[in-house]
């Protein structure tokens, strides 16, 4: 079991992401963007934070490199989510951006339980 921030401006996707990975047995908490994001994790410290690129207000790279320059943000592992084609120049940039891995929102499911079955 591992904790997990679900952080999307998407209600539905929230939600539905929040149930599916506690029916898999994660502690899951979720914010609608970076300042409740960030809110979150002055209190709490999960193991992986699930960032949606494309945010109104903050993008997920800013909110990213965000979560990195606090104490607790170089332990955790950042995941990219999003509905664009996952190719190796996303990859690439994200990486240079902070985060760890990517993933598409329309294979977000087998692709978070794989990640998160990893030791």
């Amino acid at each position: 079991m591992s904790d997990v921030l679900v952080i999307d401006d998407s209600e539905a996707i929230r939600d539905t992401l929040s149930a599916l990975l506690t029916e898999m047995g994660h502690n899951v908490e979720t914010a609608s963007g970076g300042e409740e994001a960030l809110a979150t994790l002055a209190r709490w410290h999960p193991r992986f934070v699930i960032i949606d690129i494309n945010m109104p207000r903050q993008n997920g790279y800013e909110v990213a490199a965000r979560i990195r320059a606090l104490e607790a943000g170089a332990a955790m592992t950042l995941v990219l989510m999003t509905a664009a084609d996952v190719d190796s120049e996303l990859v690439a940039h994200a990486r240079r951006r902070g985060f760890d891995h990517c993933i598409d929102k329309l294979d977000a499911v087998p692709a978070l339980e794989a990640l998160l079955a990893q030791p």
